[in-house]
């Protein structure tokens, strides 16, 4: 599986089948549209969910390769994924996406980018106490959150607490360029995972199975 980052290459390469991305990359992304447009259809799952899907997951694989685009895809997504979970009444990532995620993808571009070392940058592990303490923190600031969503009626509120205190962790470790993220982030979407199929959006939970697919490879690409 070759390092070639998307911002450093040739825009198209005739080995590719999608432009800037790799044959296993390409496969992976294929198939998972492939899958989701067809049970969608099949089963009339909401066209909205499945739009976020799509956008979501080359968010996801340009996360994995350390790409810069990561941050158009990144800012879309969290703008599409904000239309459902307020259809869903998930409060407890409205905020969350308006006032931390968002924010954090844009400090994440240019943290990446401050830092890049011809098509990559480089990362690593942070090391016990940097994994500890960011436990203890996604942990913390979930169970105190799932308080507040409590008071405002969220319908899962302890789950989707969680969630959000893991995703709060992973991005900060991400905007560090920790390898942690993406245990962080494999984390956060299995509590998502549980989250969605709760709220009976499959289309939502099959992503978030890809997605978990994807940490893999990240972590694999970001340790190497």
């Amino acid at each position: 599986m070759g390092k070639r980052s998307m911002i450093s290459r040739a825009p198209f390469d005739e080995s590719d089948i999608i432009p800037g991305f790799s044959l296993w990359e390409s496969a992976f992304i294929i198939a998972f549209y492939a899958a989701e447009i067809s049970m969608t259809i099949a089963f009339g799952w909401p066209w909205m969910s499945l739009v976020i899907s799509l956008v979501c997951i080359l968010e996801e694989v340009l996360a994995a390769k350390k790409s810069l685009v990561t941050v158009i895809f990144g800012i879309s997504s969290y703008a599409l994924y904000l239309t459902n979970i307020i259809s869903h009444s998930l409060w407890g990532e409205v905020p969350m996406t308006i006032l931390v995620y968002i924010p954090m993808v844009i400090l994440q571009y240019s943290q990446w980018k401050r830092h890049m070392a011809g098509e990559s940058f480089p990362s690593s592990f942070g090391g016990p106490y940097i994994f500890v303490k960011s436990l203890i923190f996604a942990i913390a600031f979930g169970i105190g959150y799932s308080i507040i969503l409590r008071i405002i009626g969220d319908p899962f509120p302890l789950l989707d607490g969680l969630s959000t205190g893991f995703t709060v962790a992973m991005a900060i470790l991400s905007i560090k360029r920790l390898n942690d993220t993406w245990i962080f982030w494999m984390i956060a979407i299995i509590l998502d995972i549980a989250l969605w199929i709760m709220a009976g959006d499959m289309s939502m939970m099959i992503y978030f199975i890809v997605a978990a697919i994807n940490t893999i490879y990240g972590l694999s690409f970001w340790s190497n």
